[in-house]
């Protein structure tokens, strides 16, 4: 059982990042924490260890007991040696810890999207905010959407049923159909 003190619980499991601090502030807990030494290309798939640069990238996290946790994660930029390929310089990519382009971890996002398929926009919302992930309606939306998206096409449907709910012709609107 993971301890709070040490590091492996406030961390994505299997992202190899190392802890450097955890602080308390009035927003909730800030996790700082470093990326790897070394990154692969996303090119040519060589493994570089010349480090261009550095940046933070700020990522929400589960939270601990109804308290938000933001992840400051010290990120790098790499330079590729390979004389054949077109990247010179890329950024790293945490694909165990976060999305490109994201604003929360994976993790995070999987809690996002299994209360917006099941309670949607406005109940959602109110959920996820007293469990401390502050998250609008509209993003619990726009992630059913892009889910729905990335989804594969599925085939043509041949047969549409009516439920038996609907109001037959020959009966009167007010009046159910027996079943």
């Amino acid at each position: 059982m993971n301890n709070w003190t040490d590091g492996e619980a406030w961390l994505p499991e299997r992202a190899d990042l190392g802890l450097c601090s955890v602080e308390r502030n009035q927003e909730g807990w800030v996790v700082e924490a470093m990326a790897p030494n070394s990154a692969t290309c996303p090119e040519c798939g060589e493994l570089s260890t010349a480090r261009h640069s550095s940046y933070i990238r700020h990522l929400k996290d589960l939270p601990v007991q109804g308290v938000a946790v933001k992840l400051k994660l010290r990120v790098g930029r790499w330079r590729c040696r390979n004389k054949r390929c077109r990247q010179q310089i890329f950024c790293q990519r945490l694909e165990r810890v976060a999305e490109k382009r994201s604003s929360e971890t994976r993790r995070c996002e999987e809690i996002i999207q299994q209360v917006a398929y099941a309670l949607g926009g406005r109940p959602g919302e109110r959920l996820i905010r007293r469990w401390g992930v502050h998250c609008s309606k509209n993003t619990l939306l726009r992630q059913i959407k892009r889910w729905a998206r990335s989804r594969p096409a599925s085939e043509k449907i041949s047969v549409l049923g009516v439920d038996e709910w609907v109001t037959c012709p020959q009966s009167s609107p007010t009046k159910l159909p027996q079943i």
